[in-house]
Order: structure tokens, then sequence, then C-alpha cells
């Protein structure tokens, strides 16, 4: 689960996506006017800052410092977790880092800037879409991707209805990342769906959750508001917390939900 994250346009779309080593314009030119580029490992303050012709070799050097210091042996083998451990970086990543403002992400609905001029931007459940809900997606034209569990219709000249799209910035359903959990992940010790649409009936308005179905935390390597994480026999469950980081005895799924209910009841929760 390496990736390079190639963030090239005017602004960061892709701050909040996640990735290992990132690519980024810099709002700073040569002294020859020509454009230059940050290369520079997730979660670290410093970088490299050069012309184009040297981005890919400067990535490449960055993915074999984190082979060399086994970064694959970490628990999510991931580059956050590795800059975490304070390692030096090489004497080219040690600019520190002076990157643009993130672009504002395009709210749900119609779209008038951003992404594009006009079409709608619909959201997906956890991210998930079944093949009649994407038969039903390509009846509106082309589908583009996004990293943030969204699809733009840019060809969309009404807004879609399909019960399984989330149309509304407010949906709790936005608000929460899951894993896809067991049985469909060998490594998941527990389910993660079902309990998924049971928090989102309680989870308050403006608060975040992340379901886990392993310690690892793939759908979420940063703490948030609501962290729940699999165990043998139950789930374990935190306040602004990383999925690797919790431990005590396992609830059960009834006790589980009971206690989150009672948290989100309590004034130092609101």
């Amino acid at each position: 689960k390496f990736g390079f994250v190639l963030d090239l346009g005017d602004a960061p779309y892709l701050r909040a996506a996640s990735g290992d080593v990132r690519v980024e314009r810099a709002h700073t030119q040569s002294p020859t006017q020509e454009p230059l580029f940050w290369v520079y490992p997730e979660g670290a303050t410093t970088g490299w800052l050069g012309h184009q012709s040297l981005v890919v070799k400067a990535a490449m050097d960055l993915a074999h410092w984190f082979v060399r210091h086994n970064g694959f042996e970490n628990p999510r083998g991931r580059m956050r977790v590795l800059i975490e451990r304070a390692l030096p970086l090489p004497d080219a990543f040690q600019t520190p880092l002076d990157l643009m403002p993130p672009a504002p992400q395009a709210p749900l609905g119609a779209v008038q800037v951003g992404l594009g001029q006009g079409g709608f931007l619909v959201g997906l459940r956890f991210g998930q879409m079944s093949a009649d809900l994407c038969s039903y997606l390509c009846g509106f034209g082309p589908l583009h991707m996004t990293p943030w569990r969204q699809i733009y219709l840019p060809q969309a000249t009404v807004q879609p209805t399909h019960p399984a799209l989330l149309t509304d910035a407010n949906d709790p359903y936005s608000r929460i990342d899951i894993c896809t959990g067991a049985p469909a992940c060998t490594q998941a010790l527990g389910e993660t769906l079902s309990l998924a649409h049971e928090v989102a009936k309680i989870l308050p308005k403006g608060r975040f959750a992340h379901l886990s179905g392993c310690a690892k935390g793939c759908a979420r390597a940063s703490a948030c508001d609501v962290t729940i994480v699999a165990q043998k026999g139950g789930f374990l469950w935190g306040r602004n917390a990383q999925a690797g980081n919790l431990f005590g005895p396992a609830l059960s799924q009834e006790y589980l939900l009971e206690d989150l209910q009672s948290a989100f009841e309590r004034p130092d929760h609101a």
C-alpha cells in the first residue's frame, strides 16, 4: 500500500488522500521563471524543492530511503509511521516546507467551480458502489472518480436520486470511514459494515467516526473523534485515537453501541 500522490494542479486537491510520497507544485519559481516542485514524505515538515526534470529521481530516492530503513516492517508499512520515528531524512530533503494552501473541496450537489463547470458531485456510502448503482450512474454520462469517496458527473443536468448515494453534506454517512472488514478481508478480526450503519444512527452532527476491522487502520491513518477497532470477541473504542492505539477488554456490539450512545449524550461530547 505504498503510494505516490501527484498533486500538480494550481492548488493541492489531494491533501486528504492517503499517500506516502507527495509531489506538489511550489508557489515559487526558479531564477529562470521555471516552475519548481516539492517532493516530500507524508507527515514530514521538510522536503526536496527542485525542477520538474528531477522530480522522478527525487521521489524514487525517497522510496529507496523508506525501504533502507525497513519502512515495510512497521505495523502499517506507511511513510507517516516511519517519519514519526524521527529518523533523519537525506540531506536533499531538509528544506523546510512552504506549501500552497489546499484547494477547498467541492461540496456535494451541483458543481460550479473546482472540478469543472456544471455537473454534479455525489458521494458513496463508505466509498462502496454496487454494480446496480454503477449502471444507474452511467446513465448520466462519464464518471470521474475522486479520492473523497465521491464521483463527479460532468454531463449530469439533474441531481441523481438513488437511495445509496450521498447528496447532503450533513449526512452522517459522509463522516464515517470504514475498511472492508470481515469476511471480505482475511486479516480483519470482525465485521464493520453492519456496525457502521448502527453508528450512523447515533453519530452527533459534526463528529467523525472510524471503524476498523483490525489495528492497522487501513481506512484512516490519523486520529478520529471516535475510533472503533474489531478484536477477537468484540470491539474497542476511544476518542481522538488511532486504530493501533486502543487497548482494553473487548465489548460486544450491543454494549459498544450503548457505551457510545451514553458518551454522545454527555455535554463534554457536544
